[in-house]
């Protein structure tokens, strides 16, 4: 059996919404205008309130019922009676319509990054992670402590370029039930970390980043091979994750050492910027 386009999909949409609706603390919630709703299969995040306009999503449409210019529009709805002026829309390319150029060049979608969505046999990469042939990271991972959130945040949050008013998106997890944070670290110091959502099946990777000074000791490696630690604790039987592409001449280091570790591309996607109408 191999990870189904709809499968990873749920495991995005399931995993994206826990983690920004959810898990939100309630002030932060509050402050941020942050909202959430599931129909049509697939799952909404908005927050009205994000300099960065990266976490208002819409995630996982085009599989349990038809991605139909009537669907679009009652996601639009939504975001326009949310106050959110556009959302990014994840759609697998098996799940876009035919008419999906009418489609989006009467509404205004536009066109964003490509992303690699992937899947990996939790065995097969805990084995790839053993193998002689594995270089040995010289990074140790361990479980975030409740003391080392801020130290944590503020090195994952310098790594991506994240403002620090939007830490608590991801802190917040940190404890929560059916996730695990990990902490790479260089001796007592943090230099990376990692999150992973433990679903049914699958298990959801987000946030994974080392600082630019510890990269080439196979800290992104270890991490993979924690979480996919946790999720076989936890009765998954998959890693799913997403990354950006390849362009012409491009080289994205995670994407090669996800394959080197047994991870197969489920899907290429577009990325969509959907306008609201506000």
């Amino acid at each position: 059996m191999n990870v189904t386009c709809a499968m990873a999909d749920q495991s995005e949409a399931d995993s994206l919404y826990d983690l920004v609706v959810d898990a939100a603390p309630t002030a932060f919630r509050a402050e941020r205008g942050i909202s959430g709703a599931r129909f049509g299969g697939g799952a909404l995040t908005a927050m009205r309130n994000d300099p960065t306009k990266y976490w208002s999503k819409a995630v996982g449409f085009g599989h349990d019922e038809p991605l139909t210019a009537d669907l679009v529009d009652e996601i639009r709805a939504f975001y326009r009676a949310e106050r959110v002026a556009s959302t990014n829309l994840y759609v697998a390319p098996q799940a876009l319509p035919a008419d999906w150029e009418t489609i989006r060049a009467e509404r205004g979608i536009a066109e964003a990054e490509t992303w690699v969505k992937l899947a990996g046999d939790v065995d097969t990469v805990l084995a790839r992670f053993d193998d002689p042939a594995t270089p040995r990271p010289t990074l140790k991972v361990e479980t975030v402590r409740p003391q080392d959130i801020a130290r944590w945040g503020a090195l994952r949050d310098r790594v991506f370029g994240l403002p620090e008013e939007l830490a608590p998106v991801i802190d917040a997890v940190v404890g929560r039930d059916r996730w695990e944070a990990f902490a790479l670290r260089d001796g007592e110091e943090i230099v990376g970390g990692a999150i992973v959502f433990l679903g049914v099946e699958t298990a959801h990777c987000y946030a994974g980043f080392t600082a630019p000074e510890a990269r080439g000791r196979g800290g992104q490696t270890a991490l993979f091979a924690a979480r996919a630690e946790a999720a076989k604790a936890a009765g998954c039987r998959w890693l799913v994750t997403e990354t950006g592409a390849e362009g012409p001449g491009e080289h994205n280091t995670s994407l090669r050492n996800m394959r080197r570790l047994g991870f197969k591309v489920v899907y290429e996607r577009r990325n969509w910027v959907l306008p609201s109408g506000l």
